[in-house]
Order: C-alpha cells, then structure tokens, then sequence
C-alpha cells in the first residue's frame, strides 16, 4: 500500500486549478493506482493462501469495475 508521502508526490501536480481534462485524468490515474492496488492485495492475499479474504477482496474489485 503506497504511504502518503508517496501518494502525494504522484498527485501533487495536480495541486493547481485544474482543467476539466486534467481534473477527469488526475480521477482516471487514481482509479487506475486503486484497481492496481487491489490487484496486488490479491496477489499477497493468494501466495499467503488466505482464500476467504481474497474472495471479498476479488468481489470488491469486481464491483468498482461497474
């Protein structure tokens, strides 16, 4: 999971007014980090063999999909 620190050094040049188009990008690159995220959870989840958590896990993912 990424810390604070590391988030805003991705982020924060988005800290200015945005455009439309920078504001819709900046939301895109934080969706894609999170499902990234996820995908990784799940991954650790899996090597650890901790089968009724991923599938929560792998369900939550599946819904911000929709």
């Amino acid at each position: 999971m990424r810390t604070p620190g590391q988030i805003y050094v991705k982020y924060s040049g988005f800290l200015h007014t945005p455009t439309k188009g920078e504001a819709l990008n900046a939301i895109r690159l934080i969706q894609e980090d999170a499902y990234n995220q996820a995908i990784d959870d799940v991954d650790n989840l899996i090597e650890n063999h901790d089968e009724e958590v991923y599938i929560g896990v792998v369900n939550d993912i599946l819904k911000l999909k929709k």
